[in-house]
């Protein structure tokens, strides 16, 4: 896996859509579904309601109705790589990954599944420049919303 870094900025392999989890001998395989590269010019300051934000707003899904569902790619060992799908929910989790792929060498690949919009705790979410900016970057995907798992969502 190739690794997309300069000076903070990142690119991103995002999988999305309709496809089909299979796995081989390198664990996870991600190859049935769409596939884009997304920028992002400082993610390891954004917190997970931004994250969901800005992947909302990226491929074009009203943010008042949708959210996104995010499984990172990582594999626990850097020597016996087995690529396993990491559910993401929590701004630590985030950065560990991020901090993780830069040390390891690892392609940052995630997989991104609309989902219904979740209840928000009172923030100012949605209220800083770089929302705005994701969502005028945004290319569109066909929407399949699936449930979202409410015992994952909590306040970092």
């Amino acid at each position: 896996m190739q690794l997309f870094i300069c000076l903070g900025r990142a690119n991103f392999r995002v999988y999305y859509g309709n496809g089909e989890i299979i796995s081989n001998e390198m664990g996870v395989d991600l190859s049935n579904f769409s596939q884009c590269t997304l920028y992002h010019p400082n993610p390891d300051n954004l917190r997970m309601p931004e994250v969901w934000y800005w992947l909302t707003c990226s491929f074009s899904l009203d943010p008042q109705v949708y959210s996104v569902n995010v499984s990172l790619l990582w594999s626990r060992s850097a020597t016996d790589i087995q690529w396993q799908l990491k559910e993401v929910t929590r701004s630590q989790s985030w950065k560990d990954w991020l901090q993780g792929c830069r040390r390891r060498g690892y392609e940052m690949a995630m997989l991104v599944q609309a989902c219904p919009r979740r209840a928000r705790p009172n923030s100012s979410f949605g209220q800083s420049d770089m929302q705005g900016e994701a969502c005028a970057q945004s290319s569109a995907f066909h929407v399949e919303v699936s449930q979202h798992n409410e015992d994952n969502i909590g306040i970092d």
